[in-house]
């Protein structure tokens, strides 16, 4: 079952109206709530709705983009972190080898 996320949110462009809406997780991967169902987010700004794209994404926590480019919240085989900017747009992919690493105490 989708689960809520209740500190994120997204603005959505739907035919050319402008929706605010709650992003939900299923199974890690990344969706949002419009006219009462689902569509998958993808980190290129698109959906699985044709007519529908991201236009400012808001998440407190980590976000990653899998090999087919969709947006997931949990990291995984073939998963790269996403950053996003301080308006919220997606800018891209990390490269994994380029990601920060945690120092380890001596």
């Amino acid at each position: 079952m989708f689960k809520k996320i209740d500190e994120d949110e997204a603005l959505m462009q739907i035919n050319g109206v402008y929706k605010p809406v709650e992003l939900y997780e299923l199974n890690g991967c990344l969706f949002a709530a419009v006219a009462g169902g689902f569509v998958r987010l993808k980190g290129n700004g698109s959906t699985s709705m044709p007519k529908m794209k991201v236009i400012t994404l808001l998440r407190e926590g980590p976000l990653f983009q899998d090999t087919f480019g969709r947006l997931c919240v949990e990291g995984g085989e073939g998963r790269r972190e996403v950053m996003l900017t301080n308006t919220g747009e997606i800018s891209g992919v990390a490269d994994i080898a380029s990601l920060p690493t945690p120092e380890t105490k001596k």
